[in-house]
Protein backbone atom coordinates (compact mmCIF):
# COMPACT_ATOMS: atom_id res chain seq x y z
CA UNK A 1 0.00 0.00 0.00
CA UNK A 2 1.13 3.52 -0.64
CA UNK A 3 1.98 5.98 2.06
CA UNK A 4 -0.72 8.45 3.02
CA UNK A 5 0.40 11.99 2.50
CA UNK A 6 -1.03 15.27 3.62
CA UNK A 7 -1.99 18.07 1.25
CA UNK A 8 0.76 19.32 -1.05
CA UNK A 9 2.37 22.49 0.25
CA UNK A 10 3.80 24.95 -2.24
CA UNK A 11 7.29 25.97 -1.12
CA UNK A 12 7.41 29.49 0.28
CA UNK A 13 10.11 30.46 -2.22
CA UNK A 14 7.26 30.79 -4.74
CA UNK A 15 5.05 33.53 -3.29
CA UNK A 16 1.46 33.43 -4.50
CA UNK A 17 -0.92 36.30 -4.92
CA UNK A 18 -3.95 36.37 -2.63
CA UNK A 19 -6.18 35.36 -5.54
CA UNK A 20 -4.11 32.28 -6.30
CA UNK A 21 -4.00 31.28 -2.63
CA UNK A 22 -7.80 31.38 -2.47
CA UNK A 23 -8.00 29.18 -5.58
CA UNK A 24 -5.89 26.38 -4.13
CA UNK A 25 -7.73 23.10 -3.58
CA UNK A 26 -8.29 21.60 -0.14
CA UNK A 27 -9.84 18.29 0.89
CA UNK A 28 -13.58 18.19 1.49
CA UNK A 29 -12.94 17.13 5.10
CA UNK A 30 -10.80 20.24 5.65
CA UNK A 31 -13.47 22.49 4.10
CA UNK A 32 -16.04 20.96 6.46
CA UNK A 33 -13.77 21.46 9.45
CA UNK A 34 -13.29 25.14 8.52
CA UNK A 35 -17.06 25.51 8.73
CA UNK A 36 -17.51 23.50 11.94
CA UNK A 37 -19.56 20.74 10.37
CA UNK A 38 -19.13 17.10 9.50
CA UNK A 39 -17.88 16.08 6.08
CA UNK A 40 -21.23 14.40 5.34
CA UNK A 41 -23.15 17.57 6.22
CA UNK A 42 -20.84 19.67 4.02
CA UNK A 43 -21.27 17.27 1.11
CA UNK A 44 -25.07 17.34 1.51
CA UNK A 45 -25.38 21.12 1.85
CA UNK A 46 -22.70 22.28 -0.63
CA UNK A 47 -22.34 19.66 -3.39
CA UNK A 48 -21.93 22.44 -5.97
CA UNK A 49 -18.59 23.45 -4.40
CA UNK A 50 -17.03 19.99 -4.63
CA UNK A 51 -14.88 19.28 -7.68
CA UNK A 52 -13.47 15.94 -8.77
CA UNK A 53 -9.69 16.30 -9.09
CA UNK A 54 -8.95 12.66 -9.92
CA UNK A 55 -11.02 9.47 -9.99
CA UNK A 56 -10.65 9.16 -6.21
CA UNK A 57 -9.93 12.70 -5.02
CA UNK A 58 -12.50 15.42 -4.51
CA UNK A 59 -11.60 18.93 -3.40
CA UNK A 60 -13.01 22.38 -2.69
CA UNK A 61 -11.37 25.71 -3.49
CA UNK A 62 -10.20 27.40 -0.31
CA UNK A 63 -11.97 30.66 -1.18
CA UNK A 64 -15.27 28.83 -1.65
CA UNK A 65 -14.89 27.04 1.67
CA UNK A 66 -14.19 30.34 3.44
CA UNK A 67 -17.21 32.04 1.80
CA UNK A 68 -19.67 29.38 2.94
CA UNK A 69 -20.21 31.11 6.28
CA UNK A 70 -20.88 34.47 4.63
CA UNK A 71 -23.69 33.15 2.40
CA UNK A 72 -27.04 34.53 3.47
Amino acid sequence: MGDKRGPYKIPSIYPLSADLRLRQKIRVADAARLNAMSEDAFRAKYPHLIRRVTDRLQAVELGDALNVGSEG
